[in-house]
């Protein structure tokens, strides 16, 4: 892998800052892959059936991502082209893109994304549920879920207050969600996650959103919930053909307790009596995508509300 033109450092080599360590087991099966998918400062690698997320550390990093820095982001980016073939170099530790830009992960950090099951005070949780509902309202978040501010008034109603009788088309649909993730066995899990899976625009839809935040929240408590058991089935069998590549990529890391960094500081938020930190949690969220952050946000505290801990 080259590191010079005629004695100057090449202007299109770039080095990683963060990697997930995921992305190191994908490259041990696969070593040839191409360019997926290209945003404004950031791209999607595909290497075998998995997606590989480059792009600035500083928005966050993907369970499956790569981290670089603003201006080597940008650079690197406007280096490639759709389609374009990209090798694997072992030896070196970098990929190699057909256009002749490189990319190396020899000093990069590696990051774990398991969300592992922590205690937690129960009133410390319920006081950070209202805390985040009352801010959500306060400050008009828009999610893909609700389209009217009366709809999403009445949403974070019906999070707040477990005997709400809501008069949302969804609201069934989101105590089917919230039964399902109890381990309910009257229920069809494909009959609930066909409704949700792939459910709203963008490139991650407001359902997938959802389901990932409820996973989220699911695995930090440490609940006995079968939801991420019934979404690995899931999406083993019609996944791919229910919503988009990259929300398919989200769901199948949620599936195995796997998520994104503004994810993981948001539920770890959430188990602390510290205002600033989950606050600062909240607006990170809040950054995601159009309407991204609120629908995950939405299924953290869905997923709060399907343990039932408490009345509250």
């Amino acid at each position: 892998m080259g590191y010079t033109i005629n004695g100057n450092f090449h202007t299109r080599h770039v080095e990683a800052f963060v990697v997930s360590d995921r992305v190191d087991h994908i490259l041990q099966h696969h070593t040839s892959g191409k360019v997926h998918s290209l945003f404004d400062t950031s791209f999607n690698l595909l290497f075998g059936k998995r997606l590989i997320h480059v792009g600035v550390y500083e928005n966050g990093m993907a369970p499956f991502g790569i981290g670089l820095n603003r201006q080597s982001s940008v650079r690197l980016r406007r280096s490639i082209q759709q389609a374009q073939k990209v090798i694997w170099d072992s030896g070196s530790k970098g990929f190699v893109f057909g256009g002749g830009a490189t990319l190396t992960l020899r000093h990069a950090e590696r990051t774990n994304h398991l969300l592992e099951s922590k205690s937690f005070d129960e009133r410390v949780l319920m006081a950070n549920l209202r805390f985040t509902t009352d801010k959500m309202l306060e400050e008009k978040w828009q999610t893909g879920l609700t389209q009217t501010e009366e709809e999403h008034q009445q949403f974070m109603r019906f999070i707040q207050m477990p005997l709400t009788s809501g008069q949302l088309p969804f609201i069934d649909k989101l105590n089917e969600l919230r039964r399902l993730a109890k381990g309910s066995k009257t229920i069809a899990s494909e009959h609930v996650l066909d409704y949700w899976i792939g459910r709203g625009l963008g490139l991650t839809p407001s359902g997938d959103d959802i389901i990932t935040g409820m996973c989220a929240m699911l695995s930090i408590l440490g609940s006995q919930s079968s939801l991420q058991e019934q979404l690995r089935h899931y999406l083993y069998q019609k996944g791919m053909e229910r919503t988009t590549p990259v929300g398919y990529e989200y769901l199948w890391y949620a599936a195995h307790g796997e998520y994104h960094t503004h994810l993981l500081d948001m539920c770890q938020a959430m188990l602390k009596s510290d205002e600033q930190e989950l606050m600062a949690a909240l607006q990170a969220m809040k950054m995601i995508g159009h309407t991204s952050g609120a629908d995950t946000v939405s299924g953290i505290l869905l997923g709060i509300k399907s343990r039932r801990l408490m009345e509250y």
